[in-house]
Order: C-alpha cells, then sequence, then structure tokens
C-alpha cells in the first residue's frame, strides 16, 4: 500500500500477524521449558515435571556400585584374616589322660623333668635359663604348623634359651622320622607313657610354658604362635 504522500505504509492487518513468529509452544501441564528446547550445550532436549526426576543419575549410581564394591572387598579381607587366624591354631586339639593334683600355675615353680632327646642328648628342666616347653605331638595339626617357627626361634636364640618339645604318647622313633621328615634339629623329648604330660596337667595341644632362669612360670599359651610371639616372650624372660 503507498501513502498519499507516495511513501510505502507499513503492512498491517491480519497478512502481518500471520508473518510474525509466534511465542514458543509451552507445555500445557506448566512446567519446565518450552517443549522441544535444549540445554546450554544445544545436545539432548531437557525434560519437563515429573519426566525429568525420573531422568537416570549416574553419579548417585557410581556412588552405590563404588560402596557395593568396597563392602564386598572388606568382606574378602575380613574372611582372609579369619582363615588365618584359624591356621594359626587358635584352638588346641585336646587330650585325654588321667590326671591328679593342681595344674602348674602362672607364678609358681614349673614341675621338673629330665630325659633324654631323640639325639641321645640329656635334657632338664628347670634349666637355669630361660626356657620354653611346648607340649605337642606328630599328629597335631597346629603343631606341624607351627613347627617351623619353633625351629626358628631355636636358630635365633642359640645358647640363651632352651626350647624343647615334648611329644604326650609317642615313642622316640616317631618323633625321629617326624623331624627328620620337617627339619627339626632343637631338642625333642618323646614321652610315650605321657609321664610329663600328667605332672604337668597337659589337657590340651600345643601348650607353651615360658619359664625364666629361676625355674618360676612366667606364661602359659594354648594353641599355636609364631616365632616372633615366642622371641617377645623369651626377651622378657632375659
Amino acid at each position: 500500500m503507498t501513502s498519499d504522500d507516495g511513501r510505502s505504509a507499513p503492512e498491517t492487518g491480519d497478512a502481518s500477524e500471520s508473518r510474525r513468529p509466534g511465542p514458543p509452544e509451552r507445555d500445557p501441564r506448566g512446567h519446565g521449558d518450552p517443549k522441544g528446547s535444549r540445554d546450554a550445550r544445544g545436545s539432548r532436549p531437557v525434560l519437563d515435571g515429573p519426566d525429568d526426576r525420573s531422568a537416570p543419575r549416574p553419579r548417585r549410581d557410581s556412588r552405590w556400585r563404588t560402596g557395593l564394591v568396597l563392602a564386598a572387598t572388606t568382606a574378602l579381607i575380613l574372611g582372609g584374616l579369619w582363615l588365618v587366624d584359624r591356621v594359626r591354631g587358635d584352638d588346641p586339639s585336646p587330650v585325654n589322660l588321667d590326671q591328679a593334683g593342681a595344674a602348674p600355675r602362672v607364678g609358681e615353680p614349673a614341675p621338673s623333668f629330665s630325659g633324654v632327646d631323640i639325639a641321645g642328648h640329656p635334657v632338664a628342666v628347670p634349666a637355669g635359663v630361660p626356657t620354653w616347653v611346648v607340649f605337642g605331638a606328630t599328629w597335631c595339626a597346629d603343631c606341624r604348623i607351627e613347627a617351623p617357627d619353633v625351629q626358628r626361634a631355636f636358630e635365633d636364640q642359640g645358647d640363651q634359651a632352651l626350647i624343647v618339645s615334648l611329644y604326650v604318647g609317642q615313642t622316640a622313633d616317631t618323633v625321629a622320622d617326624y623331624a627328620q621328615r620337617l627339619g627339626l634339629t632343637y631338642p625333642q623329648v618323646a614321652d610315650p607313657d605321657s609321664a610329663v604330660a600328667r605332672a604337668w596337667q597337659i589337657d590340651a595341644i600345643p601348650t607353651h610354658y615360658f619359664i625364666d632362669a629361676d625355674g618360676v612360670i612366667a606364661e602359659i599359651v594354648y594353641g599355636g604362635i609364631s616365632a616372633e610371639a615366642a622371641a617377645r616372650r623369651l626377651a622378657q624372660l632375659s
């Protein structure tokens, strides 16, 4: 359309309105951004309302998975420690002997005994030095497990302490064969009639007596122990 002065006038009316872009269509529920809108990076559409709340949350899922892995790892570690403790011999094996009298106690003199080890050397307790007496048997699993540790302590201590094992109800030949197979060289005494075990009131093996140089019982330990633990106890007796 042209005005009276010859200049073009802007078009008005319905035709102009039909070409003008209208406002973006909004969600009829009245939530969120216009339908089809995208996030600031122009990537995936932004969801509205309840759909937005149901969207996956990878960070939370990742934390949940991490917690599950940590819990499983902790359970495996604790289970492994439980097995190690069992192998270390926390539960000694019972032995049935006819016993009479009072059992030796810490702080009291240790019962005396003398004998000959499987190599023919005399052995006597008390010995005038810190002493570690181990009561065991060749059939005892925990005794077999700790035998290398006893051997190691014997090699470390030398003449500073007496370390001797007594084998309850077993002959010298049986003990000698056992010692040879395991490579044990510390003093080992057979107690075929269990006379020494009865005098010491042994009712489970392995049982360990730690005795000071004066022949007084400093500690009694039931079940397997390590060479390090035995060394600490012997050092306290010196």
